[in-house]
């Protein structure tokens, strides 16, 4: 008898223990809407993470590139003249720039989308700008000597690299300006 009593109690006590094991386990397993509540603060923790790199990334002030170093806008504002009617394309623009100012401005349109594309929190990808954009750009880039001192609009011998840097400093202080790609 005093076996089958050790046996009952022993068996009692492993079969006391696996429920609370089992019970330990359901109580500590997180809920559905535990898991959706920490899915969405991680969601916000990661969207402040990119907000902060945004607004760090716009307090940026961009540089023209060394090779804009010497070159004349000129081009520039000849191409702005140029400037079709609606729902007409742009001419070529290459037609309108040297090979280094060409070399110019498609390094400063990389820079730029680059930059934007970084603000967004996407990812850029050089390529071939195509025409329109490079229009678009050009036309972007040519009325920064509003904001440019000592270059006047269609001024032919002003300089490509402090229109470009007139540019940038306008594009920082503009919220719309800011994360325009092209």
């Amino acid at each position: 008898m005093r076996k089958k009593l050790a046996i009952t109690l022993g068996l009692g006590g492993v079969i006391i223990a696996g429920i609370a094991i089992l019970g330990n386990n359901y109580v500590s397993q997180k809920s559905d809407a535990q898991l959706i509540q920490e899915a969405i603060l991680e969601q916000n923790r990661v969207a402040e993470e990119k907000r902060k790199s945004a607004a760090e990334l716009a307090k940026t002030v961009l540089q023209a590139p060394e090779i804009c170093q010497g070159q004349t806008a000129g081009f520039i504002f000849d191409y702005i003249d140029l400037e079709p009617d609606d729902y007409v394309s742009w001419p070529d623009w290459t037609l309108s720039a040297n090979e280094v100012e060409q070399a110019c401005m498609v390094a400063a349109f990389h820079t730029t989308n680059a930059h934007a594309f970084a603000i967004q929190g996407k990812e850029y990808t050089e390529s071939t700008p195509a025409n329109l954009g490079m229009a678009n750009f050009i036309a972007d880039v040519g009325p920064a000597t509003l904001m440019t001192d000592g270059i006047d609009y269609g001024d032919q011998n002003a300089s490509l690299y402090d229109l470009l840097n007139g540019f940038y400093v306008d594009r920082a202080t503009s919220i719309y300006k800011l994360g325009r790609e092209y």
